[in-house]
């Protein structure tokens, strides 16, 4: 997003079901997106998570915003190749963080 980097915030996600978060997060994310998220839709969280690794990123730093207790940075994974004395050419893939 032009301008920063916006998290909305998911109220009372204990208290509902994957279905109703999912239609809640598009909703958010669109409002994100057009600049129309009130103080009260991102300022109000106490835990984010931070995915990076849907962009390619496997490692990075999280930044904790103003009022939260608590950040979960999540890169992805990336092949490697790695000793296998059980494979043929001894060697395999794996996926590592």
């Amino acid at each position: 997003i032009d301008g920063g980097l916006i998290t909305p915030t998911l109220k009372n996600a204990n208290e509902r079901n994957i279905v109703e978060l999912g239609q809640n997060w598009k909703e958010l994310v669109g409002k994100a997106k057009t600049g129309s998220l009130t103080a009260d839709e991102f300022q109000s969280g106490t835990f984010t998570i931070s995915n990076l690794g849907m962009f390619g990123v496997s490692q990075f730093d999280a930044i904790l915003p103003p009022g939260q207790g608590s950040i979960l940075a999540i890169g992805g994974t990336q092949e490697k190749v790695v000793p296998d004395k059980s494979s043929i050419l001894g060697l395999k893939i794996v996926k590592k963080m």
